[in-house]
């Protein structure tokens, strides 16, 4: 009765192994405070993954934001959101923020449209 048990219990873990692969979505240049331009890369684990982006700080969807197809040019202040997804799989947006000083410094005192 034992050896039957274990022999369950591997065959679920195996099964679980194998069907549980997850998209993970990266960011390869980490969030932070920046002086310089750089080109921002976006890399999922699945190459049949396609990644959308949007950098107005709405939520890419699977059918809204921008399709990745190469490096995004970071020269300014920016707020990145991306998902991957493929037929059957979705991560959550993930966001990055990457601010250029000069900009903070440069900041106007009052911004149209935000309370005074």
């Amino acid at each position: 009765m034992g050896l039957i048990r274990y022999i369950l219990l591997l065959f679920f873990l195996l099964i679980n192994g194998l069907t549980y692969a997850q998209l993970d979505l990266d960011f390869e240049t980490d969030r932070g405070f920046y002086d310089t331009p750089f080109n921002l890369e976006l890399t999922v684990n699945d190459p049949a993954a396609f990644i959308r982006y949007t950098t107005n700080g709405t939520a890419p969807t699977v059918s809204t934001g921008n399709l990745y197809s190469g490096p995004i040019p970071i020269n300014t202040t920016s707020h990145i959101r991306a998902i991957a997804y493929t037929g059957t799989d979705t991560t959550r947006v993930l966001t990055h923020s990457y601010i250029f000083l000069d900009d903070v410094v440069n900041q106007p005192d009052a911004v149209s449209g935000f309370p005074t």
